[in-house]
C-alpha cells in the first residue's frame, strides 16, 4: 500500500494498485467560521505559522489557526505502516473559543464500498447525504474485494464533547467522521446553511429569540443532517440550530484513529 501527500492532506492511498479513497481532512467550526484542512472548503479563518513535514511513510502537519471567535494550534500526524494508516490529531485553544464539533474526516469511492456498518446497522450507498451518526467508536465498509476497519483508539475533550462516528453516502463517496460534539450547550446558534449565505449565524438576539420557542428548536436542531428541507424556498436560506461549547484558552482536544485496509 502507498499514499500520496498534496495540499496538507492524505490525498490517496492505493491498495492492489487502486485509489480507494478521496483527499481526507480536518474540520471544526465556531458560530461563523469553519476551518477545514481541505483546501478550498473552509472559509472566514486565517492560517498562521504554517508547518509540515512530508516523507514516504509519514506526514506531519502545524498550524496556528485565527478564527472569528477566537483561536487554536491544530498539529496532525499521520502514519503509513503496510495496510494501516494511523492519525493523531490535536487541538490546542490559544483564545476562548466556542466550539460546534472537532472532526477527523476520511472519505472513500463507493465504487469499492457499497455498504457501510456502523453501531450494528448497516446501509448502503444512496447518495442521500443523512448523517448516520452513533456514539460509537467503529466504523466499517464493505465491498466484494476489500473492507475498511475504522477505530477510535484515543479520544481527550472537556466534559461537554461526546465521541461519536458517522457515515453518509454523498456524491458516489462514503463521509466518514469521528466526530465530538457537544452533550450539553452554552451557546446557541442558527446558521443559514447554503451557498447563498455560506453558513453565516443569525444575530446572537434572534438566534436566542427563536430557539426560546420549542417547536422552532425542536424543528431546526441539526436539521440539515436529520431532516434536509424539501422546499427549494426554504433551503435558499436552509436554517439550522446548533450547540456550542465554550471552551478556554489552554484547553486541549485530541484524537486518534486507524484505518485498517484488508481483502475479504
Amino acid at each position: 500500500m502507498r499514499w500520496q501527500i498534496g495540499k496538507n492532506v492524505i490525498q490517496s492511498i492505493f491498495y492492489k494498485n487502486q485509489n480507494l479513497i478521496n483527499p481526507w481532512g480536518v474540520e471544526t467550526s465556531d458560530t461563523s467560521s469553519f476551518y477545514s484542512l481541505e483546501d478550498g472548503i473552509g472559509y472566514r479563518y486565517k492560517v498562521e505559522d504554517e508547518k509540515q513535514i512530508v516523507k514516504e511513510s509519514s506526514h506531519e502537519y502545524g498550524a496556528k489557526i485565527l478564527m472569528k471567535d477566537g483561536a487554536f494550534n491544530i498539529k496532525l500526524i499521520e502514519n503509513l505502516d503496510d495496510a494501516k494508516v494511523s492519525r493523531k490529531l490535536e487541538l490546542e485553544v490559544l483564545e476562548d473559543i466556542p466550539l460546534m464539533d472537532f472532526v477527523l474526516r476520511f472519505r472513500f469511492k463507493d465504487k469499492f464500498f457499497p455498504t457501510a456498518k456502523i453501531a450494528a446497522r448497516e446501509f448502503s450507498c444512496d447518495n442521500s447525504n443523512l448523517y448516520h451518526m452513533y456514539p460509537t467508536d467503529r466504523v466499517e465498509l464493505f465491498g466484494e474485494k476489500y473492507q475498511i476497519n475504522l477505530q477510535v483508539k484515543k479520544f481527550q475533550a472537556p466534559s461537554g464533547f461526546e465521541q461519536n462516528m458517522y457515515v453518509r453516502s454523498r456524491h458516489g463517496e462514503w463521509i466518514v467522521h469521528a466526530r465530538m460534539i457537544p452533550n450539553r450547550s452554552d451557546k446557541e446558534v442558527i446558521k443559514l446553511c447554503s451557498k447563498w449565505f455560506m453558513t453565516r449565524p443569525l444575530p446572537q438576539w434572534l438566534t436566542n429569540f427563536l430557539l426560546y420557542f420549542k417547536p422552532i428548536k425542536n424543528c431546526l436542531w441539526y436539521r440539515g443532517e436529520k431532516n434536509p428541507f424539501k422546499s427549494r424556498i426554504i433551503n435558499i436560506f436552509n436554517p439550522n440550530a446548533f450547540p456550542m461549547i465554550e471552551l478556554k484558552k489552554g484547553e486541549v482536544l485530541k484524537w486518534e484513529v486507524e484505518c485498517e485496509i484488508s481483502e475479504r
